[in-house]
């Protein structure tokens, strides 16, 4: 099964499904950049660094960033160079090009 479907297929995860179909929605909104650092910043806080469970076996956490490969190399060098590892990325498909980072954690 497709990790995004577990996601959205487990009971345990709900707040995390709202929060995503919530940032889905708002993603497709258009906004100049001046307001994407404001209103951006609060997801990331939402969700980053917050751990969520698929199963009692594994951890993972999701990190939302814009689609920029400078960016992008630097949040895996962060995440890999800490206890979390890249577990799968997905694309979101908006005007704007954002990333959600999906983490396990290393065991």
């Amino acid at each position: 099964m497709p990790f995004i479907q577990k996601i959205f297929q487990s009971n345990q995860n709900f707040v995390l499904r709202e929060k995503i179909h919530f940032l889905y929605k708002y993603l497709e909104d258009d906004f100049s950049d001046e307001v994407w650092k404001e209103k951006f910043s609060c997801f990331s806080k939402i969700l980053k660094y917050k751990p969520f469970k698929i199963d009692s076996t594994q951890e993972f956490l999701v990190f939302i960033t814009r689609k920029d490969k400078r960016i992008s190399n630097s949040l895996k060098i962060q995440f890999e160079s800490k206890i979390f590892k890249i577990e799968k990325i997905i694309d979101f498909i908006t005007k704007k090009n954002f990333l959600v980072i999906i983490t396990s954690r290393k065991t």
